[in-house]
């Protein structure tokens, strides 16, 4: 069984970076960060940047969704 360990924020900034653009799919990205697909999925869900509508095969990609300025 595989230990839990906490990405850094250079990782969610590179998972987030990679989300962005449509050329990889979620569990090409988890591979690639060495991560769980599940981790990728959470980061999506909470920054935002693909969404599915429901309809796993069309993808919407928000680019600017994460690198939004902060108030």
């Amino acid at each position: 069984m595989r230990g839990r360990r906490q990405l850094s924020e250079d990782n969610v900034i590179r998972i987030v970076h990679l989300l962005s653009s449509p050329e990889m799919d979620i569990p090409s990205i988890a591979q690639r960060m060495r991560c769980s697909r599940t981790t990728v999925a959470q980061i999506n869900r909470k920054c935002g940047i693909r969404y599915y509508g429901g309809k796993p095969n069309e993808m919407d990609t928000r680019h600017d969704a994460y690198f939004r300025p902060k108030d």
